[in-house]
């Protein structure tokens, strides 16, 4: 029992203390994650992000941001789209 109570309380104590701040990586996700990422545009899980409205994108969005991977997820829907319609 004792030892319980005393690991609750040293997770109590661990939360507390990080709540609100971010770790000094945390930004750093966004600018280099993004670069490394590779999509592959020919994989059949992808193919209802190509056909599906929901999934959408809109690049007059304030938050959007174009990444490498991004821009070949756009070509990639246009020569769908551009197939489709011959």
């Amino acid at each position: 029992g004792l030892e319980v109570e005393s690991t609750k309380k040293s997770r109590k104590k661990g939360k507390k203390g990080k709540k609100g701040k971010g770790s000094e990586d945390e930004g750093d996700d966004d600018k280099e994650g993004g670069e490394e990422f590779e999509l592959n545009v020919k994989d059949e899980r992808f193919s209802s992000v190509f056909s599906d409205p929901r999934f959408a994108l809109d690049p007059t969005d304030p938050q959007f941001r174009k990444t490498p991977g991004l821009s070949k997820l756009l070509d990639e829907g246009r020569n769908r789209r551009g197939k489709r319609g011959r």
